[in-house]
């Protein structure tokens, strides 16, 4: 059993109370004593409310009236607390007005399905329950139930509820089933009745067909008539074909000798013209040679001008080469001059160097006295010298060590900032659990994407649901089936005499909607038809678009008012509540026939016993009725046709249903993009991996070269610091030399100094002066070069103009000789022209002379061409009648027809082919579709029957599953009635009271007697008990069901009602049997003190001020 208990109940504003908070024993029987208005009752409905039921009493039509008004408060709350398992759960309601109540679950506002499973799962109590929660007038309806009201009863404690309402729709659906097979046997007969109307018009359709027949014997015939037609046409024509060829010939023999005279002529004609085309290709030849000439001509004209132009230019140039050589020969006079300046100032420096060296060659044999100190001075100058040349060099060694060093540095410095970003990314991972975890990632997304997708087309099923819904509530069109739909507007199309469906037809007021849709069921979708011919036509429509609802034909009459029947929770008839046109009156009275309208289930109950052939609906859509003797309440599930209360339930569910796929999908988008990014995460690592190590393992070796680097430059800087010192020592002891230096020797070396420099500068001016030379040596050769090139240029020159002018001279001779030629041509050229002329005269006459030859052979050959174009339009038309012939002879022979004896002409035979179509025309109204009917109404017999065959066996079958389950049933009811007879008397033994329950009766009727022993009495039925005794018996019926339905937790609203004092002793015994292990709360009169004493905690309720306000005290249990 679960461990929660109640803890604690506080209340603020609620019904009675404006502040209130109660603490509970964990276990027991906890007793409300109270005055009448005092709160008890607001304190049950306010458990039950937290607990999250929706359950109210009558007199409470809004959850605003749970308000407390004494106060002008604008909302109310009830909390609980209950513990268990080391923890506490603590429910608040809360109800404002005007706003649906709120729910919280330990301060967090929550959805009433959360709060629900919280209630349910987690401390396992139902508020809803019958054994949970007791209230007032529960004992006193048990204690008055008939056996078939407390069958009911237990049925609905132990479970078999639904099941007997499984077996009734099965009967109902077994019905269903019944009459379905009566509308099977409805269209065989509608079948029978139209095969018989249709016979006629098929006698007739058989008719047509054999005068169709004979029609077609006639168009075979109509064949050969026009065979024997074309051959007579085509004897014909071969005659007019031979009258017209003889005359053509003659026009042929004219056409010949005109054009062989028109031939000779074009002959003579094209001869002139040849020749006048060859005096023509003879005149452009000569032009061509003129042309020739003239061109020749004008290039020596121009080549002489040119080459003038060339003798000048090359005086010109030789002028110009004359000056320049006269400049040339100043130039190598003055290059001459300073060659010789030049020798002399090299011979004075060449002999002031011999003179220097003669001083230094005597300063050295002097020096050589001083020759040890030098040795000692030479020798610790080169030791400086080689120290220096060290020290510098491993210096450079030690700077570039450095250098290197810091490049190795940046480059680890940045290996290290790379190995540091990529590990980021692979997180520590290797390659293997990364491709693992990438895998995952892979498996993860595609069952993401799965269920996303069945989430979009559940999502897109629920939104198609909630617009349907929506335009059912909306809309009666929507509520109606498409198939019925599409009937209507069938028959509206065809204008037919015919209302429907009912629904549209009638009005119902809105109280009574849930009652007429269950009592009328499909009824409403009926049509009624006011003629038998628009009835037979919506039948075969019903058919056509398979629309399941009844038709009905009226007759126009309505029968008189029923009878006037009166009694407790009678509204009236039920055709009295609706308005709906007269016409339709008859089938309003037949659907409604018998059924009377009630206020509740009781009244019908009641009313059943005593009118047996009537059927009772209540406000609810209950359905109470006699059949066979059989009282029968079937269960009609709403079809939403009038009343909307179960759309707007289905509507609401639907939009539930479609938000929490809404939140699923949302969630899952959310998850899968998650997902996403550590996919592209992992596969960024799996890149990034193989790139990290190639980095370390480079980061690794840069750090090796590093260590080794240092090495080499500590081992440098070792070197140059050691190098330093030798260099210091080097110059310490060059400098203790040169203290020792002798004074002449100072002397002697400045002297010596003095004279090398003036020789370097000597050897400098030397070199100078013989640079110069050479330079004025070149200039002179290059001079020199110039000038012969010239002389060699103006002799050339000179020749060119000397063979320039002989040219000029032979182009004079050649253009003399040209224009001798041009004025030969010209002369030929107007002979020729002067011969043209004249062939061109002898042309046009010939040209003449040919137009009229011309037109009279024109002439002929128009007449041959009218014989000719005769015979090829006779012989055309021969052609034709041949192919017409040979194809009619195919068609014949295709269609396998045979030469009658006597051919008829075929005048003969269209006039009887035209009185077998007039014929034919009277019966053009019938055609084909009048057998093709009468085979589908034979296939559609076929089908009916065959189907109400198959309906009959399901029937048997379902007959048969019927009476199964109903034995089934009753098994099981009559265990369980023996199990409760066992409970109920484990109680009553402890108050010397014994019961015995029994099943009576069949499955229809069947019900549970109680008999009674009161204090070992014999057993008597319940009935002849007192009111007290049986009022007792129902508060041990319900303490026992809930102790074997082991809750943790029931209320009862004064359960002793009617009981002396004796059975509220026995009452509040046996209530304390049951608190053991759950916590029991009583309400109870003041005037019932007996339970006090059985009270583990009790309680009373009062009120403050005249109709004030509760407020509940601890009582004190005496003893």
């Amino acid at each position: 059993m679960n461990a929660f208990r109640l803890k604690s109940l506080s209340l603020r504003n609620f019904l009675t109370y404006e502040y209130e908070s109660l603490d509970f024993v964990k276990e027991g029987m906890i007793v409300f004593i109270g005055g009448n208005g005092t709160g008890k009752t607001s304190l049950f409905n306010a458990l039950r409310f937290v607990l999250g039921s929706n359950q109210k009493d009558q007199r409470y039509k809004s959850w605003s009236e749970f308000i407390n008004n004494r106060g002008n408060a604008m909302s109310g709350w009830v909390e609980a607390v209950f513990e268990g398992n080391g923890e506490s759960v603590r429910l608040r309601r809360e109800v404002r007005r005007g706003e649906a109540p709120r729910f919280y679950v330990d301060g967090r506002r929550v959805g009433a399905e959360e709060f629900r499973e919280t209630v349910h799962v987690k401390l396992d109590v139902n508020p809803d329950n019958p054994l949970v929660f007791v209230p007032q007038g529960r004992v006193d309806a048990i204690r008055e139930m008939e056996p078939g009201k407390l069958r009911e009863f237990l049925e609905e404690l132990v479970g078999l509820t639904e099941e007997r309402r499984s077996i009734d729709e099965g009967e109902e659906e077994f019905r269903e089933t019944l009459r379905e097979a009566e509308a099977l046997r409805e269209d065989i007969r509608t079948i029978q009745e139209r095969v018989a109307l249709l016979a006629p018009e098929v006698e007739r359709w058989e008719r047509r067909r054999q005068l169709e027949e004979r029609l077609r014997r006639l168009e075979e015939e109509a064949v050969w008539s026009r065979i024997e037609e074309r051959r007579e046409r085509l004897e014909r024509l071969v005659r007019d074909e031979a009258d017209v060829a003889a005359t053509m010939e003659k026009a042929y023999l004219a056409f010949k000798e005109a054009a062989e005279k028109v031939e000779e002529m074009e002959g003579e004609v094209r001869r002139a013209k040849n020749k006048v085309a060859e005096i023509d290709g003879e005149v452009a030849k000569l032009r061509e040679e003129k042309a020739a000439l003239s061109a020749k001509l004008k290039e020596i004209l121009k080549e002489k001008r040119r080459t003038l132009e060339e003798v000048e230019k090359g005086k010109k140039e030789l002028e110009k080469s004359r000056r320049e050589m006269e400049k040339l020969n100043v130039k190598i006079q003055e290059l001459e001059e300073e060659r010789r300046r030049l020798a002399e100032e090299k011979g004075r420096l060449a002999e002031r160097k011999e003179e220097l060296a003669r001083g230094l060659d005597r300063i050295s044999v002097e020096k050589e006295k001083f020759r040890g100190w030098e040795t000692d001075w030479v020798a610790a100058r080169a030791d400086v010298e080689r120290a220096k040349e060290r020290a510098e060099t491993l210096s450079e060694r030690e700077r570039e060590v450095e250098k290197e060093l810091e490049k190795l540095r940046r480059e680890i410095s940045e290996c290290a900032r790379k190995v540091v970003a990529l590990a980021e990314e692979i997180e520590g991972y290797d390659e293997e659990t990364l491709r693992k975890r990438r895998g995952e990632l892979k498996e993860e997304e595609e069952k993401l994407m799965g269920r996303k997708k069945d989430v979009e087309v559940k999502l897109k099923m629920w939104e198609g649901e909630v617009s349907t819904l929506n335009e059912k509530v909306s809309s009666i069109e929507a509520r109606i089936p498409k198939q019925v739909r599409g009937l209507e507007e069938e028959v509206k199309k065809r204008g037919m005499n015919v209302k429907g469906p009912l629904l549209k037809l009638v009005e119902v007021p809105h109280e009574y909607t849930e009652a007429v849709e269950a009592a009328l069921g499909r009824e409403l979708l009926s049509f009624v038809a006011f003629s038998e011919s628009d009835f037979h036509v919506l039948n075969e429509l019903r058919r056509k678009h398979d629309a399941w609802c009844t038709i009905y034909l009226s007759r126009g009459l309505r029968a008189s008012a029923p009878r006037k029947i009166e009694g407790e929770g009678i509204i009236g008839w039920l055709e009295e509540v609706l308005r709906f046109p007269d016409e339709i009156g008859g089938v309003v009275r037949d659907v409604t026939w018998k059924t009377l309208l009630v206020k509740d289930y009781k009244s019908a109950l009641a009313l059943s016993g005593k009118y047996k052939r009537l059927r009772f609906v209540t406000l609810r859509g209950d359905v109470v009725e006699d059949r066979g003797g059989v009282l029968r309440s079937p269960y009609r599930k709403p079809r939403g046709l009038l009343a909307v209360r179960k759309l707007m339930e289905e509507l609401e569910e639907a939009r539930k249903n479609m938000d929490l796929l809404k939140e699923e999908y949302e969630a899952l988008e959310e998850r899968l993009g998650e997902v996403r990014k550590e996919v592209e995460k992992v596969e960024r690592a799996i890149i990034v991996l193989p790139e990290w190590k190639n980095i370390l393992n480079e980061k690794m070796r840069l750090e090796e070269e590093e260590r080794k680097m240092r090495e080499e430059a500590e081992k440098a800087r070792k070197e140059a610091e050691k190098a330093r010192k030798e260099l210091e020592e080097a110059n310490l002891r060059l400098a203790d030399v040169e203290r020792r230096k002798p004074r002449d020797y100072v002397e002697l070396e400045e002297e010596e100094r003095r004279m090398r420099s003036e020789l370097e500068k000597t050897n400098r001016d030397v070199v100078r002066v013989e640079k110069e030379h050479e330079r004025v040596m070149e200039e002179r050769e290059k001079v020199m070069l110039r000038f012969k090139e010239l002389e060699v240029f103006s002799e050339s020159l000179s020749k060119s103009v000397k063979a320039l002018m002989e040219m000029v001279a032979e182009g004079d001779r050649e253009a003399e000789e040209a224009m001798k030629g041009i004025e030969e041509l010209e002369r030929r050229d107007r002979e020729l022209l002067d011969e043209r002329r004249r062939l061109e005269a002898s042309v046009e006459k010939l040209l003449q002379m040919l137009g009229g030859e011309k037109e009279r052979m024109r002439e002929r050959e128009e007449r041959l061409g009218e014989r000719r174009s005769e015979v090829d339009r006779i012989r055309s038309e021969i052609q034709a009648v041949k192919k017409e012939i040979e194809e009619l002879e195919r068609e014949a022979e295709k269609r396998g027809l045979t030469r009658p004896v006597r051919v008829r002409s075929l005048s003969e035979v269209k006039g009887e082919m035209a009185f077998l179509e007039e014929e034919l025309a009277g019966l053009a109204d019938v055609d084909e579709k009048v057998t093709k009917e009468m085979e589908e109404l034979e296939r559609r017999r076929n089908y009916v029957a065959k189907k109400l065959e198959e309906l009959m066996g399901e029937m048997k079958g379902a007959s048969e599953e019927l009476e199964r389950r109903k034995k089934d049933y009753m098994v099981k009811l009559t265990g369980a009635v023996e199990n409760v007879e066992k409970a109920v008397n484990d109680l009553l033994s402890m108050v010397n009271m014994r019961c015995k329950l029994s099943v009576t009766g069949n499955y229809g009727d069947a019900g549970v007697e109680v008999k009674l022993s009161v204090k070992g009495g014999p057993m008597v039925n319940i009935t002849s008990v007192s009111g007290g005794e049986r009022c007792f018996f129902a508060i041990a019926l319900i303490a026992a069901l809930q102790k074997e339905s082991r809750v943790p937790l029931v209320f009862l609203d004064e359960p002793s009602t009617h009981l002396d004092s004796e059975n509220s002793d026995r009452t509040g015994r046996i209530l304390k049997e049951v608190s053991r292990g759950r916590q029991v709360l009583v309400l109870v009169p003041d005037k019932y003190l007996e339970f006090a004493k059985y009270a583990d905690q009790c309680y009373g309720t009062a009120t403050k001020g005249v109709g004030g306000t509760s407020i509940v005290v601890p009582v004190k249990i005496a003893g």
